[in-house]
């Protein structure tokens, strides 16, 4: 073997080297084994190819090692932290392999802001993103910008007729947004309470002395929740079977299109629940109160076709969101065992202006574990605090790491009960969300928590387990949540 084919088998296998620093990391490997045993797997194969090439086929292997080495060269220059200054664009490294190290860490992208400052850049794999941190630069950069920054819609909406209410375009948003801010009042949170109060209380009748995942009860509650303030659903309705059984059947993920036909025979069998709820809710001598008949009463040709799809994903959407929340609050109440006994001592006031203590607990669950980003569009370049936001990069707003700021938020990986009487300014503190595509249902989500902490800590025979770690998917959109060893138990009987 020649120098040559000696230093183009050694350009070859070094190319995939700094992939290695995936199961390198320990963090990585904890949470994401697999992926890093196939990173490991890949590697290896492709070290037994080059071996392979270098032994039976040494006249292709220059050119192989060329067109390889340029292209990692050309990776590596691209990837660059600083090389974005020359251009007038954020600062930041747009390694993939940085990136995805990047998920296995919580604090990654308040480390990038302290290195690259609250304006930088880094790559996901759908493409670069520029990161800003502080809710008030993040939501000046949006309201400066309007016309240059859109939404960011996930796949599902393309099954949405009209729009996903997060994702709509100004125009047609500016018809659904107000009509369904007005829609999910707060007599529909009122109304919704007892189904919250009654369906906690059924879960934890049925909790048995074996410590077990409460993932699944949450689920339930916030289903049973979010389907009765949305829909007007509850507990032995005919209609309820019904959605529950063509739900389960429309299996679905919001970052796919779901255009197989199982998906599609599922929605439209889901929509005709929502047709057929609303003529019997117009039927009733005393309506339901809920969005599908508070829609209605709003306007007569309400809800249309948008509406109802809408109303759906809502459901799909918002109970999902809310059982997250609800595990966090299982695993603050088990992590912080204090705040139990505080919190039986506080009488509760649920006023909606000022925070009692139960609504402190809930908002620094929020602040602390379940807020985490916005992401936008740039539909345009955008001149931004010296620096240009490219066109066709995505926007991420980071919200958990601006309600990390210790200068508004004083030993800020603390709970405590800082909002205690206290409702701080949306520049500070957003957790759902901001601008006109916030989310409308803040009022509901927060209802829920609360009743699940009031349930809690009125059953003192109730032990919670809490989680040892954290665990997240394999996507920068997703949200962390507890690692899967959070865990309840009883022994004594339920709480009236």
């Amino acid at each position: 073997m020649t120098a040559t084919d000696v230093a183009a088998t050694l350009v070859l296998a070094a190319a995939p080297v700094p992939a290695l620093r995936l199961p390198l990391d320990r963090r990585f490997r904890k949470l994401f084994g697999r992926t890093a045993f196939l990173v490991v797997v890949a590697v290896g194969a492709w070290w037994v190819g080059v071996a392979v090439l270098a032994a039976v086929a040494r006249q292709g292997l220059v050119v192989v090692a060329v067109i390889t080495g340029v292209s990692s060269l050309a990776l590596w220059w691209r990837a660059r932290p600083a090389r974005g200054r020359w251009r007038g664009h954020p600062r930041g490294s747009l390694s993939l392999t940085r990136s995805l190290r990047g998920l296995a860490h919580r604090d990654d992208y308040q480390v990038q802001a302290e290195r690259f400052g609250a304006v930088f850049r880094m790559m996901q794999p759908s493409g670069p993103v520029v990161c800003v941190v502080g809710l008030e630069r993040g939501q000046r950069i949006i309201r400066e910008h309007r016309d240059a920054i859109g939404p960011s819609p996930l796949p599902f909406t393309q099954q949405v007729l009209g729009g996903f209410l997060r994702y709509m375009d100004d125009d047609v948003h500016d018809v659904y947004g107000p009509l369904f801010r007005r829609a999910m009042s707060r007599a529909v949170t009122d109304a919704a309470a007892p189904v919250a109060r009654a369906a906690m209380h059924s879960e934890l009748q049925a909790i048995g002395s074996d410590a077990h995942d409460p993932s699944p009860c949450l689920q339930r509650i916030a289903r049973a929740t979010v389907l009765a303030a949305l829909l007007g659903l509850r507990a032995g309705d005919t209609l309820l079977d019904e959605w529950v059984r063509h739900d389960a059947a429309a299996a679905w993920s919001p970052r796919l299109r779901q255009r197989n036909r199982r998906s599609l025979e599922g929605l439209a069998s889901l929509r005709e629940v929502v047709r057929r709820q609303g003529e019997a809710l117009r039927t009733e001598p005393e309506p339901t109160v809920c969005a599908l008949t508070e829609l209605a009463a709003l306007d007569p040709s309400m809800p249309d076709a948008t509406c109802v799809d809408n109303l759906i994903f809502m459901v799909r959407i918002g109970s999902a969101n809310v059982a997250s929340l609800l595990r966090w609050v299982v695993q603050m109440l088990a992590a912080e065992p204090g705040w139990r006994d505080r919190l039986a001592d506080q009488s509760a006031t649920a006023d909606p202006l000022t925070p009692d203590l139960h609504d402190a607990f809930v908002m620094e669950v929020l602040r602390l574990a379940q807020s985490e980003y916005v992401y936008r569009r740039v539909l345009s370049d955008v001149n931004f605090e010296g620096v240009v936001v490219p066109r066709g990069s995505l926007l991420r707003i980071c919200v958990a790491e601006s309600h990390r700021d210790a200068s508004i938020f004083p030993a800020a990986d603390v709970l405590t009960d800082r909002f205690h009487g206290h409702r701080p300014p949306q520049a500070e503190y957003s957790p759902f969300g901001f601008d006109r595509h916030a989310c409308n249902s803040i009022g509901l989500s927060s209802m829920i928590a609360r009743t699940v902490v009031e349930a809690i800590v009125s059953c003192p025979d109730l032990a919670l387990q809490a989680a040892g770690g954290v665990a997240r998917d394999l996507r920068h959109w997703s949200h962390w949540r507890p690692g899967p060893d959070l865990a309840w138990s009883r022994s004594g009987p339920s709480p009236r």
